[in-house]
């Protein structure tokens, strides 16, 4: 999961990562499975719009380790396919 944290600048009077109300650079942080940690800036300094970077950030690590997946899947069926087509030739000789 990720989320978002400000990098306060001087002269910004607040000082905690969690501050929506200034307008110092907002960055996303996290882990997400499959891609470990995430540490970059949103380049922005609107707390929502680096918000929603941070959802499409998970929504396309998701589609990625989602299509990895199916790939990884069928190519372990092609070859079991394969691998039993191998053996009944075997047989039939």
């Amino acid at each position: 999961m990720l989320s978002v944290y400000t990098r306060h600048y001087p002269p910004c009077r607040h000082t905690h990562a969690n501050s929506h109300r200034c307008a110092c650079p907002k960055w996303i942080r996290g882990r997400i499975e499959n891609a470990g940690l995430i540490r970059q800036s949103a380049r922005t300094n609107h707390w929502a719009e680096a918000e929603k970077k941070a959802r499409e950030m998970e929504k396309s690590m998701a589609v990625k380790t989602a299509a990895s997946a199916y790939l990884n899947d069928e190519r372990g069926r092609k070859s079991r396919t394969r691998d039993s087509h191998a053996e009944e030739s075997i047989h039939q000789e």
